[in-house]
């Protein structure tokens, strides 16, 4: 009987250890999910010092996706969805929606939101991403249709466990009216449900899984100066027909905040008035624009503001509370991590989930060479490690007549390395970028070489590191030149 138990066990261990072994994605990504210009991997120097590196641009780095024989119990924040906007995916094919998915669901994305489905300036067609009728007679003069974009959307999402919040139709005068006009308001509205219902009758009974719900379109915010009930009366317009529509489908919104308005407790007081005229149903889904990414507030006010608003929205029985994260900076380049990864610490005790604006435009492996930042973030989604250690720069040198030739030795860490700053006194900086294709090396070791001046007795190197996370590390030395 012992014999018998020793062998089922040694089979056991054989199978765990082959479940455990890493499996590597081989699909190839596409080249053509943008038709922006990929973030260069070059390097960029205002010095005219001649540097060499020894950082092969030959060796390439593997980010495909890994299982693990134990699932990760994650306690620390993450986000399970992202926002698109449409004219970033216009034309994507239904493979480029694969490989956009695969690299989402790497760091537990399920959800997607598209921001808006239609251009519709004072109600009239002006870009459309689906195949719709109702433009045939409504459209401005610089109408234009993208067909495939919400079909081939659908078919990847259904394939692959996707759940899409579809935005209906936005229009820039909002920024001028919000909701003081009435007619606008009714104009609008009824486009916005006619489009629901176009794409719900085309698309849900063959996607039933995928299309999942709608994202109300008209990003409102505090400071409503009275508009309060206003806003829920919008809001309804909206929210009635889609209750007939399909009751099961919920509605995302996701107002932001800013420190313009006024303090948090009158926001609180703001959108409790909003709660009371508004018709949420069970399942709605308000999930807050932190806009620290935007500046409208600084992440210091961010917990004041998330406090009044749950609040707030624990007046409204059955609407959940999330965070929209924001991992943009004002300039509107991808933020580092440890800002994005305080922000949803903060709203930690607030909210029972996060989507960011966004993962899709600003850290996505396939999208405008952003997949250092997917890679940064995949270790954070797969540790909870909100800190890697970065050590400081080494620097040795030899000194020849005219020059000084210096030996850098950098050490990579989990977040990696975005780039190193060499600067010496008197002359520009030389900046070398890291490619991601090195971002699984140790070790960086760099030679730069500094021509002398006539008469200079010393000369002070700074080496600076900077990773993804934001961390900075580095080492000053002075040289003695006699």
């Amino acid at each position: 009987m012992k014999k018998q138990l020793l062998i089922v066990f040694l089979l056991l261990a054989l199978v765990l250890t082959a479940c455990g072994k890493p499996t590597e994605d081989k699909s190839t990504e596409s080249s053509n999910l943008s038709e922006s210009t990929p973030q260069s991997e070059e390097d960029s120097a205002t010095s005219e010092e001649s540097e060499e590196s020894e950082i092969s641009e030959d060796e390439s780095m593997d980010i495909s996706d890994e299982t693990s024989a134990q699932p990760i119990e994650r306690t620390w924040p993450h986000v399970t969805g992202t926002f698109i906007q449409p004219w970033a995916c216009a034309n994507w094919t239904v493979a480029n929606w694969k490989t956009h998915f695969k690299g989402l669901k790497e760091v537990g994305i399920d959800i997607f939101i598209v921001q808006w489905i239609a251009d519709t300036p004072e109600g009239k067609f002006e870009n459309v991403y689906y195949p719709s009728s109702l433009t045939q007679n409504n459209r401005t003069s610089g109408f234009k249709e993208y067909p495939n974009m919400l079909p081939n959307l659908l078919e990847a999402a259904e394939e692959l466990g996707i759940k899409v919040f579809v935005g209906l139709n936005n229009a820039n005068e909002w920024w001028s009216y919000a909701v003081t006009k009435n007619d606008w308001n009714i104009k609008q509205s009824k486009v916005g449900i006619d489009i629901a219902t176009e794409i719900y009758d085309k698309y849900k009974s063959q996607y039933p899984n995928a299309l999942h719900g709608w994202y109300f379109v008209w990003e409102m915010y505090n400071g409503m100066s009275g508009y309060e009930t206003k806003a829920g009366e919008f809001l309804n317009m909206y929210l009635d027909p889609l209750t007939e529509l399909d009751a099961s489908m919920p509605m995302l919104l996701s107002p932001y905040v800013r420190s313009s308005g006024g303090n948090a407790k009158k926001a609180e007081e703001e959108w409790k008035k909003v709660f009371a005229t508004a018709n949420f149903r069970e399942g709605d889904i308000f999930c807050c624009q932190d806009a620290v990414g935007a500046g409208h507030i600084t992440i210091n006010q961010l917990d004041a503001y998330f406090a009044a608003l749950k609040a707030a929205v624990d007046t409204e029985e059955g609407l959940i509370f999330w965070a929209n994260s924001e991992n943009f900076t004002q300039d509107f380049q991808s933020a580092y991590l440890s800002r994005f990864l305080r922000q949803m610490e903060i709203a930690r005790p607030y909210v029972s989930g996060y989507v960011t604006f966004a993962y899709s435009h600003y850290y996505a492996k396939d999208y405008n060479g952003k997949a250092a930042f997917h890679r940064a973030y995949k270790y954070y989604y797969d540790t909870g490690d909100t800190q890697p250690v970065l050590e400081n720069p080494e620097i040795s040198y030899t000194v020849e007549e005219d020059k000084a030739v210096l030996n850098i030795v950098c050490k990579n860490n989990n977040a990696g390395i975005e780039k190193v700053v060499i600067s010496v006194s008197g002359r520009g900086d030389t900046v070398k970028n890291i490619a991601l294709n090195q971002l699984d090396k140790d070790e960086f070791t760099f030679k730069h070489t500094v021509s002398l001046k006539s008469g200079e007795s010393k000369i002070t190197v700074k080496v600076t590191v900077n990773d993804y996370y934001g961390s900075i590390s580095e080492k000053t030395i002075d040289i003695d030149l006699g």
